[in-house]
């Protein structure tokens, strides 16, 4: 049985198995050992079809950093104009707006 974070293969297949219905995972737009996905899935699933939504990148960066308010347990008010200005400016967050990077390194795996 082949392991990937404490699940098995045959069980993440398990959620996709309805072939009458669209299925689908969402993984952050970091391509890190955290998150690496590989060709593997290509051999796994040769029917594989991926579909990349790019969100108004404005519009993400806000919605990270109200996620980061909340992992924080903070209120927006509680926090800085500088607190926002760093998490902007964060290499994370510069990361996920990068849509370019993304999608080259997701090409490199999944050609289309």
């Amino acid at each position: 049985m082949n392991q990937r974070h404490g699940r098995s293969v045959e069980w993440y297949k398990q959620l996709f198995a309805n072939e009458a219905c669209i299925n689908g995972d969402i993984t952050p737009c970091l391509w890190n050992s955290a998150y690496r996905s590989d060709s593997r899935n290509l051999d796994l699933m040769p029917h594989l079809r991926l579909i990349y939504l790019i969100r108004n990148p404005i519009e993400r960066a806000w919605s990270s950093a109200r996620m980061a308010l909340g992992r924080a347990e903070m209120q927006q008010e509680e926090a800085s104009d500088q607190w926002f200005i760093d998490h902007f400016k964060s290499k994370g967050s510069l990361a996920r707006g990068d849509y370019e990077t993304c999608i080259r390194q997701w090409r490199n795996v999944y050609p289309f």
